[in-house]
């Protein structure tokens, strides 16, 4: 999910109801996690329409590893929406790009 581009909650509703239909959860890689807003409207998203989701990777359109801090605030947000899917990270560059960063690994 793109959260930097507009019709971002058209797709996740898309996942959702694929999920629902499967009886699975999902586990959902999202983009343009810089604004706190979006943020907040991604969460907001997911307990609000019961999403299924079980984890969520989170990038920055800039960077191709986590974001300490984008982590941290999903946590955040999570924790006060009393939501309980798991929040990771890591790369979302070739294995290269792993092995040459400095990620957030605490």
């Amino acid at each position: 999910i793109r959260l930097n581009v507009p019709g971002w909650e058209r797709e996740l509703g898309y996942a959702a109801e694929a999920a629902r239909t499967l009886g699975i959860g999902l586990e959902l890689e999202t983009v343009g996690c810089e604004d706190n807003g979006q943020l907040k409207a991604l969460i907001r998203s997911f307990a609000e329409n019961q999403i299924p989701l079980e984890a969520l990777f989170a990038f920055s359109s800039s960077e191709y590893v986590s974001n300490r801090d984008i982590i941290s605030t999903l946590i955040t947000l999570r924790d006060e929406a009393k939501l309980t899917f798991r929040i990771g990270g890591g790369t979302r560059g070739y294995f290269a790009e792993f092995n040459r960063a400095e990620l957030p690994i605490d």
